[in-house]
């Protein structure tokens, strides 16, 4: 999904893209993020240092490290509801959330395999298939909106 923003010193952002180890802005550089997702919000967390000027503002970049006492923190942004990208940063967090979930059932029904108590892991792998139900919900709901939101040929 292409989305295009104006940039502080006039330049122009076109192509921001969500990839599930991070975003690319103009097909550049591939800017490594994880995702956190809440109600209403999509918390981007950055593995690698961010200049302020890389992302365009509404991604309201946090960093609160300071040089003059050794303290040092990762860049976050945070994508709420209401701002344009927030529905395809929403989307790679979910695929990303999934993907990890899905992960965690593989390893689960191998412990239960291998465990005299395997009910208990049983159990967790019920409710993590729970879970990815509504993540993939979500997602399919999503993806049904942008289809409806763009123009028919």
């Amino acid at each position: 999904m292409e989305n295009k923003t104006t940039h502080k010193k006039g330049e122009t952002m076109n192509n921001i893209k969500f990839y599930y180890n991070g975003i690319k802005i103009d097909n550049g550089k591939l800017i490594r993020c994880y995702y956190n997702l809440d109600v209403g919000a999509v918390k981007l967390y950055f593995k690698d240092y961010i200049a302020y000027n890389a992302l365009p503002e509404d991604f309201n970049l946090k960093n609160d490290s300071d040089a003059m006492i050794d303290y040092s923190e990762d860049s976050s942004a945070c994508i709420f509801d209401s701002n344009r990208y927030y529905t395809t940063a929403r989307i790679a967090g979910l695929k990303v959330s999934l993907k990890h979930a899905k992960k965690s059932i593989i390893a689960e029904k191998v412990r239960a395999l291998n465990n005299p108590n395997h009910q208990t892991f049983l159990n967790i792998v019920r409710k993590r298939e729970y879970h990815i139900n509504e993540l993939n919900a979500e997602l399919n709901q999503l993806q049904k909106s942008i289809k409806e939101k763009q123009p028919h040929d």
